[in-house]
């Protein structure tokens, strides 16, 4: 029997706390999903799903350990702690001073371009612009041939010179 590993049971907390189900755990530490729940229910990690009015997001790692080791200091759970900082940051009006940046532009919805095969069934003219009439392939190609006629024969001189 393989035993976890002090960082197996730190990825285990880690990746319970961000809701990840115990299968997904399994995999990223080749462990049996069974394997994961009993060690689970032995530490008291819950893996059941977050309710549905409770928001996770992810925090990067470095900022994770401090999270963690500032909630240590003050006897309180990381995510309490998360939780506490960003409901006082927004009641109080501190994020535009935590940011200390211009909130992003409204984006402005981008209308699409108009569907001729709608606009033909509604009995609507036709909004695309029309396309000039293209020129027929016959007087194209004719018009290239004595082009190509020359660009061929000056490459046959110069290869014949060289």
């Amino acid at each position: 029997m393989k035993r976890f590993s002090p960082a197996d049971i730190e990825r285990i907390r880690f990746m319970a706390d961000f809701g990840h189900s115990g299968v997904s755990i399994a995999r990223s530490l080749n462990r049996s999903p069974q394997a994961i729940r009993v060690k689970c229910c032995e530490l008291g990690i819950s893996l059941r799903p977050p309710s549905a009015d409770s928001r996770r997001f992810k925090l990067s790692p470095q900022c994770w350990h401090e999270l963690q080791r500032v909630a240590a200091q003050r006897g309180a759970k990381p995510g309490r702690l998360a939780r506490q900082l960003v409901e006082l940051a927004v009641k109080d009006k501190l994020v535009d001073a935590i940011i200390d940046a211009e909130p992003p532009k409204q984006r402005q919805m981008v209308k699409p371009p108009p569907d001729p095969l709608l606009a033909a069934l509604r009995g609507e003219p036709n909004p695309m612009p029309t396309l000039p009439t293209p020129v027929p392939l016959v007087d194209a190609f004719d018009a290239l041939v004595p082009r190509l006629t020359c660009i061929l024969l000056n490459n046959i001189q110069l290869r014949g010179t060289a």
